[in-house]
């Protein structure tokens, strides 16, 4: 425990929830590690896995633990995080009434109540704090920002005064009382602000997102444009400033540079209609009327509303001679603007004229929704457990796997040489090579059974997929109940369709160059992409195996292979029925899930696979699982 709080206080969470797995695993019932274990997800962007590990705790302690308000409290500020305002403010409500003592839950409930536009509340819930602490910062700071959202400037900026004169370097201070700044149209004591902020933590995105905007609004392009590209070197998927950046450069002329960044921001936010709108202008000055037509058409099947967009439309339509629906549109725009007029100013075609470097301000931080199919080139499943080879300079890699079945083929063989693992560890070619000199006259006997499946291991490694199955298939005739040879057998047959596979998109891929022609080559394709014979080899473990989970591991990556996930999903959840701690296999499930837009699932699978270890969980939780 001790340990595990030391590395919470140093950031260390991963290595932290392994030591509160560590007491839990001895004592499932100490509500304080599932507490510090949740706040190391939390600190991970497991909020999930946190609101789980929060819960456990609640339930232990019973009004027991020091610690019982506090588990409300960070559960509260996990299901904020999951925008789950009602839960947050149920949990924030049982914390002050624990904790009535303390200045923090009146601090986060009140930072909830400006989330939700209720700012008498937070108001008067920061008021409350500053009576139980006179120099709670975090109390003036919020209530600062309250008085901000009601455009009671002058108490803002009296609280953002108090804050500073407690600690001149709160960079959170000079920011926020720069954004009031800003919206009291002083832009160069803002941009002051948010210079002095930029200078205490060189971090702080916000303030350089809205230093561009005040530079944007007293004419300095090249300061703003900077400014945005430096959010966007901080935070890569920050939506907002991608649209902003792109507004910027349509005013610059740089039409393909703009639709670049609207590209960007409907990867990451396929539901704005703005961008689809703002999109097709750029296609429209590019004359790329088609391309623009199209985009209009998103953005009225986002908002049928869209008066202008119809306008727009029409015009692109009449570009191509699309006289009728060209008509049809106009006449559509008049009838939703008979009252506005707006027609007389739209054919200024000024994406500006429409929402001028627009701020839902609410993204900045949060509101950026992730398409998850646009993203699936970054998330890597574990691939499929095999049976190899481990080498005598490699002892500590071979000792790793502690598998029953392996360590009885191990001990079978008189040495450690075959290890279970799903991480590719190419054996060099050269060793490969060797090997295969001392086993390549192996007779074929009973007793020499281990041999050759050494030598279709070596085969295999060395991408000799016709020789390994030939020594699998020798294996098995003359040991037909040798599970893991089948395993292996069907482990080969995968990997080689995939090898074809790839063979076959590469050769299909094939330029030449020559007689000033440029042509592509396809190769004829004589392979079949047939996995019959893959599902039988594991069918076939499984029925002589039933317990080893790995069978039904590889069959589930041959379903995803196979497009056939809800049978992926079932085969790796047998898996975890045999072995409930098999963290790889919840991490499949979990970007399996994820994949077929079943987040809550693919998301608690993910956080199960962090808390069993498996870092790069957390990674994806990241990046999925953090609205």
């Amino acid at each position: 425990m001790t340990s595990g709080r030391d590395k919470l206080i140093n950031k260390d969470y991963v290595s932290a929830i392994g030591d509160f797995n560590f007491v839990l695993r001895f004592k499932s019932d100490v509500d304080e590690a599932y507490y510090f274990r949740g706040i190391a997800k939390f600190g991970l962007d497991d909020y999930r896995g946190a609101i789980g590990d929060f819960s456990k705790a609640i339930i232990i302690s019973h009004y027991i633990s020091y610690y019982y308000g506090y588990y409300f409290l960070y559960r509260g500020m996990a299901k904020e995080k999951l925008f789950d305002f009602k839960g947050a403010l149920d949990d924030y409500n049982k914390a002050v009434d624990i904790r009535s003592f303390d200045t923090e839950p009146f601090v986060m409930r009140g930072i909830l109540s400006i989330r939700i536009k209720k700012y008498d509340d937070a108001i008067n819930d920061f008021n409350t704090a500053i009576g139980l602490h006179k120099n709670s910062a975090d109390a003036f700071l919020g209530r600062a920002v309250a008085k901000r959202y009601k455009t009671q400037y002058d108490e803002a900026m009296a609280d953002f005064a108090t804050v500073i004169k407690m600690n001149p370097r709160n960079p959170d201070a000079y920011a926020e009382r720069g954004r009031t700044r800003y919206e009291m149209k002083d832009f160069a004591l803002a941009i002051d602000d948010f210079s002095q902020a930029i200078q205490i933590d060189s971090m702080i995105s916000f303030a350089y997102y809205n230093r561009a905007l005040a530079e944007y609004e007293i004419t300095n392009y090249i300061g703003a444009m900077k400014d945005f590209d430096k959010v966007i070197a901080l935070d890569p998927e920050n939506a907002l400033t991608y649209y902003n950046r792109a507004e910027l450069k349509a005013k610059k002329n740089d039409f393909k540079g703009a639709i670049e960044d609207y590209n960007k921001v409907i990867t990451i936010n396929p539901h704005n209609v703005f961008t689809y709108f703002n999109r097709a202008i750029m296609w429209q000055r590019l004359g790329k009327f088609k391309k623009a037509i199209a985009d209009y058409t998103s953005a009225i099947n986002l908002n049928p509303l869209f008066a202008t967009a119809y306008y727009n439309r029409s015009i692109a339509r009449s570009s191509i001679k699309d006289y009728a629906g060209a008509e049809q549109d106009y006449k559509t725009a008049a009838k939703l603007n008979a009252s506005l007029n707006i027609l007389s100013q739209a054919g200024k075609l000024d994406s500006t004229g429409l929402a001028k470097l627009i701020e839902f301000r609410a993204d900045f931080e949060e509101g950026n929704v992730k398409d998850i199919k646009a993203s699936q080139s970054e998330m890597y499943p574990f691939s499929n457990f095999v049976i190899t080879y481990c080498f005598k300079d490699s002892v500590e890699n071979c000792a790793s796997s502690t598998n029953a079945k392996i360590f009885k083929l191990n001990h079978d063989f008189g040495d450690d040489k075959f290890k279970l693992t799903c991480q590719d560890d190419t054996l060099p070619r050269d060793k490969a090579e060797q090997l295969m000199k001392t086993l390549d006259n192996i007779p074929v006997s009973i007793d020499n059974n281990l041999k050759i499946f050494e030598r279709a291991i070596i085969k295999y490694k060395l991408q000799n997929y016709n020789g390994s199955l030939d020594d699998y298939n020798t294996i098995i005739s003359l040991k037909p109940d040798f599970g893991i040879a089948y395993f292996n057998r069907a482990n080969t047959r995968f990997d080689m369709i995939s090898f074809m596979n790839e063979m076959k998109d590469y050769n299909e891929n094939i330029i030449s160059i020559g007689n000033n022609k440029t042509q592509a080559h396809s190769a004829p394709n004589t392979f079949t992409k047939d996995y019959d014979d893959v599902i039988a080899d594991y069918k076939k473990c499984i029925q002589m195996e039933p317990q080893f989970y790995y069978f039904y591991f590889n069959l589930a990556n041959v379903d995803i292979d196979l497009k056939d996930y809800v049978a992926a999903t079932s085969n790796f959840t047998k898996a975890i029925s045999i072995e409930p701690k098999f963290a790889e296999a919840y991490y499949n499930r979990g970007l399996t899930y994820i994949y077929i837009q079943k987040k809550e699932e693919g998301c608690l699978d993910l956080s199960k696979a962090g808390e069993l270890g498996i870092q790069k969980a957390y990674t994806v939780i990241k990046k999925f699982c953090d609205n």
